[in-house]
């Protein structure tokens, strides 16, 4: 409450160029307070979050299209699709389609709630199906998901980037982990907030804006060669 509350205060005195909430969005009171300080939301959708606010968000549809394509070109045509629970019907829908002839092997989970032997068992029923009618690959759109995704592989005697090719979401830049035989996709912090910065200076633009990951290994080629965002 005392950061809020300093947080309009600076609002009100002009001191603030604008303001960027990420995951959050104050309540309909503090957004009133905070007028007319330009504001952008990160991954909040208007829909569910009661804002008016020019947003960002983080384009799952596009980052599964690429894990697609990438198992394509590796020969995979059996794909499976991990994502967050609490993914929009209509998103979930979507990305139904692109799976093809396997709409129903898009399975959700929250990372951080829920046990992790009964996702391991939602995993193990999909993947102890026969060879020929189990996924070949497996697109896991939250890296959050990754160890629980590994260690259930390793558990049936699957072995990751070959019996089951793997693509995964990330963020760059980070510390985290990277597991081997994976291809990761990652969203650019540094586009995130050029993005949300030039939202800041016209936000009368379109209400909601969409981050699309690019392959990591072009963005760490990308930072090698000296090049910034």
């Amino acid at each position: 409450h005392q950061e809020l509350a300093r947080l309009i205060e600076d609002a009100g005195n002009h001191l603030l160029a604008g303001i960027i909430f990420v995951t959050f969005v104050p309540s309909l009171e503090i957004q009133k307070a905070l007028s007319p300080c330009p504001c952008v939301v990160i991954s909040r959708q208007s829909s569910d979050s009661y804002h008016r606010y020019p947003s960002l968000e983080f384009d799952s549809e596009s980052l599964l299209a690429q894990c697609l394509e990438y198992f394509h070109r590796n020969g995979r045509h059996r794909a499976a699709a991990l994502i967050h629970q609490n993914t929009s019907s209509e998103r979930i829908i979507r990305m139904q389609k692109l799976l093809g002839s396997h709409p129903e092997w898009v399975l959700g989970f929250d990372h951080i709630q829920g046990r992790p032997q009964l996702k391991k068992n939602l995993l193990k029923l999909l993947f102890s199906l026969p060879e020929e009618r189990r996924p070949d690959a497996l697109a896991v759109l939250n890296e959050n998901f990754m160890p629980l995704v590994v260690e259930t592989l390793l558990e049936l005697g699957l072995e990751p980037g070959r019996d089951v090719l793997l693509a995964a979401h990330c963020n760059y830049p980070t510390d985290a982990g990277r597991y081997p035989n994976t291809q990761y996709f990652a969203y650019s912090a540094e586009v995130v907030l050029q993005r949300a910065i030039e939202l800041l200076k016209h936000s009368d633009g379109a209400p909601v804006s969409l981050i699309e990951p690019e392959p990591l290994i072009q963005l760490l080629k990308q930072k090698n060669s000296g090049k910034e965002f």
